[in-house]
């Protein structure tokens, strides 16, 4: 905390038509100089107002000591003296505190996540009220990024004037333009998506259709291929026992054969032989053909 001490040159301020102001002695220049340009927008008359100032808040960092009266008061721009501030300098005309409370604006709205909807509408209030053009269009553009809900309900809402608002909801306006113009276009994109997509279904519906024709196809053949490849199962197997039964039959023929001929060669009665089948048909045929003689 610093505490600076004045002479009564302190009070004699730059009024309008006020030509006191070249009589400033050089001690306040110094002073001037040495607590920066924030005090300064900071002096007072002797008929002013002085009671925000007398006592001490957290954010205080100076104490000027004019007339043997304290006055605490930042060296420093910040949110609780901003009004006050600009207040005071566009009474007195003080052009470099105007610049400052300026900057610190825009140093906010630089970085404008952590700004709160009152923060918006006070510092857009002050720029009307103040004649502070530079972060107007900014601030705006932040308001009309709020909901409606927010902007009615902060209590800066009413002090916005009139054209601000204005210009606030044709900034909301075309925000919602644009929205919506970006929304057709999104809707305009996903109908024609969608009608793609249908398109592709019922291709592939009807080459589902058509797969499932010849799945059917397939298994009326296979049911009929099973069914002839039962028959020909039966089939090969009749014919299977016919070979069976006509091997055994020749295999009965090659013996009976052998019989009759070691019959033949050894006895000349036949009679041995007669349950040859061969040498019956044999015998049938010699009977039929001595007969026929």
């Amino acid at each position: 905390m610093h505490v600076y001490r004045t002479a009564d040159a302190l009070h004699r301020l730059h009024r309008p038509g006020d030509t006191s102001w070249s009589q400033v002695t050089t001690a306040t220049v110094a002073w001037e100089r040495l607590v920066g340009p924030v005090i300064a927008a900071l002096l007072l008359t002797a008929d002013s107002d002085i009671s925000a100032f007398q006592e001490p808040d957290f954010a205080s960092d100076a104490v000027l000591i004019v007339e043997d009266r304290k006055l605490h008061v930042h060296k420093t721009v910040l949110d609780d003296g901003l009004v006050e501030m600009l207040a005071l300098a566009d009474e007195y005309q003080v052009e470099h505190i105007r610049q400052k409370c300026e900057q610190y604006i825009g140093s906010k709205v630089s970085t404008p996540f952590g700004l709160t909807t009152d923060q918006i509408l006070l510092y857009l209030w002050m720029c009307e009220q103040y004649r502070l053009p530079q972060h107007r269009e900014d601030l705006l553009d932040l308001a009309a990024n709020e909901t409606t809900a927010n902007l009615y309900a902060s209590e800066y809402y009413e002090r916005v004037p009139a054209t601000a608002v204005k210009d606030l909801m044709y900034k909301r306006c075309v925000k919602l333009e644009t929205a919506n113009s970006e929304l057709q276009t999104v809707n305009t994109t996903l109908q024609t998506e969608k009608q793609q997509l249908q398109e592709k279904y019922s291709s592939e519906q009807s080459r589902s259709k058509s797969l499932d024709s010849e799945k059917r196809t397939c298994e009326a053949s296979l049911r009929s291929s099973t069914e002839q490849k039962k028959k020909l199962e039966i089939y090969v197997r009749r014919l299977d026992e016919s070979i069976s039964d006509f091997e055994k039959q020749m295999k009965q023929s090659e013996q009976a054969v052998s019989v009759c001929q070691s019959c033949r060669g050894k006895y000349k009665d036949e009679e041995l032989c007669k349950s040859c089948v061969v040498h019956r048909i044999v015998s049938s045929f010699h009977s039929f053909f001595s007969y026929r003689k």
